[in-house]
């Protein structure tokens, strides 16, 4: 494969990604994984997101991305 082949695999990768992020089917934080509306940040309620970066930046422990909520617990 020769580079401008791959740069190009790279950059429709990344715009499918952006895509399906605008509408609404993929986690906000990694743009990639499918969101899971059963689980919920608390105390700010926050829901557009997959399980495994829930659970990695409640791991982090430096608040949400988005809003910085510190984040006592995912539902």
């Amino acid at each position: 494969m020769s580079f401008d082949q791959s740069t190009a695999n790279a950059s429709a990768t990344a715009q499918d990604a952006a895509a399906a992020a605008v509408n609404n089917d993929c986690c906000e934080v990694c743009l990639v994984a499918e969101r899971d509306a059963r689980i919920a940040l608390v105390p700010c309620g926050h829901q557009r997101f997959c399980e495994s970066c829930s659970n990695e930046v409640f791991r982090q422990g430096r608040g949400f991305p988005i809003c910085r909520a510190e984040i006592n617990m995912i539902m």
